[in-house]
């Protein structure tokens, strides 16, 4: 006699799947991936940040993977933990658990890991000014508030990609 987790249904795949691919995709991460290609992100991380915060604060100071505002002394470095990378096993683990199309799967894939970085830039960008103007502050809102709001992120991209695989699938779009 199966339990209902065993179950055949498509359900208990997707999560038994998921979880899988989550497990493998954050040990990789964790244990595997090479420390010089994390740095490297960082450091890519930094630069595009500092690139878009010179468009409004041309004074923003980029040295390797720190954000410095010299007029208050404040620096922000970007370390490993500062890439959303681990967000983004848990959002393509769905992804590729989820049945859809392996198109559909590699468009939301794409899309999602360009959002998710698009919002860490914002994170950091407001992490650095946080600490300038709110300097209190800055350890609750990087380790509590900024956490919540890329979960948040993470279920929504994620939920609003089922919606639009969902549409893709049945208008025969893609």
């Amino acid at each position: 006699m199966k339990t209902a987790l065993f179950a055949k249904s498509s359900t208990s795949r997707f999560v038994l799947f998921y979880l899988l691919l989550s497990g493998i995709g954050l040990t990789l991460l964790d244990v595997f991936a090479p420390a010089t290609v994390i740095a490297q992100f960082c450091l890519l991380l930094a630069h595009i940040s500092g690139g878009v915060i010179h468009w409004f604060d041309p004074n923003v100071l980029v040295i390797g993977d720190v954000l410095r505002l010299p007029d208050s002394g404040f620096a922000l470095r970007v370390s490993g933990e500062c890439t959303a990378l681990q967000f983004t096993v848990l959002l393509v683990a769905g992804m590729l658990a989820f049945p859809a199309t392996w198109k559909i799967k590699l468009l939301g894939i794409v899309g999602g890991i360009l959002a998710l970085q698009a919002l860490n830039i914002i994170r950091l960008i407001s992490l650095l000014y946080l600490g300038q103007w709110y300097p209190a502050e800055f350890d609750w809102v990087h380790h509590h508030l900024w956490p919540i709001f890329f979960s948040i992120d993470l279920g929504l991209l994620f939920f609003g990609w089922i919606w639009w695989s969902s549409m893709k699938t049945t208008d025969n779009i893609l």
